[in-house]
C-alpha cells in the first residue's frame, strides 16, 4: 500500500555485524513530518528493541494532523521498514512490517474519521514491528517508517528516517528524505528533523561514500 521515499544517509563500511552477531540493543526512535508540507502529519517518538531477527517498536508519545484543511485519516497507515546500503552509492528497502492504523490512537473512529489541523496526541501506544532479513548488514541498515493513506483513487505516501544503524553505537547520519505518491502523484520531501527535502523518484535510496 505504501511508497518508499528517498533517503540519503551515511554509511559505516568496516567490521559491520549481521543479524546473527549482535546481542539484543534499544535504539531511539524520532520520525517527525510536523514542519513539512504533507498533506498529513505526524510526529512519532518512543523506542526499537532489535533482537532475535526482528525490529519491536514501542511509541508511546504521538501525534497527528493536517496540513491544512480537513482530511479522512481512518485509512491512515505506517509500517515499520529496513534500509540497507545495497553496495557504493546505493541503498534499497529490504523489509517492511505489517500496517498499524493511527485513527484509533489519535481519537478517530469509522464514523467520525476526520482529521484536521488541531493536533491529536495518542492516547495509547503505537506497536510495529519489522522482520529482519537474514545475512542483513544491521550498520549499514537502518529503520523508516512507512506513512500512507488512500485519497481519491491514489495513495499518498512517504517516508521517514526513524533510527541510525541497528546497533549499538552506530553513527547516525541521515542527512535527507523525501516522498512519493502512486498514481502519478509526489509530494513535497522531508528531512526527518523538519527540514525539507528534495523530490525524487520513489523507492531510491542513496549511501554517501565517508564511513
Amino acid at each position: 500500500m505504501s511508497s518508499v521515499g528517498t533517503v540519503v544517509i551515511g554509511c559505516s563500511r568496516a567490521g559491520a555485524p549481521h543479524t546473527s552477531d549482535v546481542s539484543p540493543v534499544e535504539l531511539p526512535v524520532v520520525a517527525t513530518s510536523m514542519s513539512t508540507v504533507y498533506g498529513i502529519q505526524l510526529d512519532l517518538r518512543g523506542s526499537a528493541a532489535v533482537r532475535d531477527g526482528w525490529v519491536y517498536v514501542t511509541i508511546p508519545v504521538g501525534a497527528a494532523r493536517t496540513y491544512q484543511g480537513r482530511a479522512n485519516a481512518w485509512d491512515l497507515v505506517v509500517r515499520a521498514g529496513i534500509v540497507t546500503c545495497s553496495g557504493r552509492g546505493a541503498v534499497r528497502l529490504i523489509a517492511e512490517g505489517r500496517a498499524a492504523r493511527v485513527a484509533p490512537l489519535v481519537g478517530l473512529s469509522p464514523n467520525n474519521a476526520e482529521l484536521d489541523t488541531v493536533t491529536r496526541t495518542f492516547t495509547a501506544p503505537l506497536s510495529l514491528d519489522v522482520g529482519i532479513p537474514p545475512g542483513t548488514d544491521l550498520r549499514r541498515s537502518w529503520m523508516t517508517i512507512e506513512v500512507s493513506w488512500p485519497i481519491e483513487s491514489v495513495i499518498a505516501s512517504y517516508s521517514l528516517a526513524a533510527t541510525g544503524g541497528l546497533v549499538a553505537g552506530a553513527r547516525e547520519d541521515v542527512s535527507e528524505i523525501s516522498s512519493g505518491a502512486r498514481g502519478g502523484r509526489t509530494s513535497a520531501g522531508a528531512h526527518p528533523l523538519d527540514a525539507v527535502g528534495t523530490r525524487t523518484p520513489p523507492t531510491r535510496v542513496h549511501c554517501s561514500g565517508h564511513s
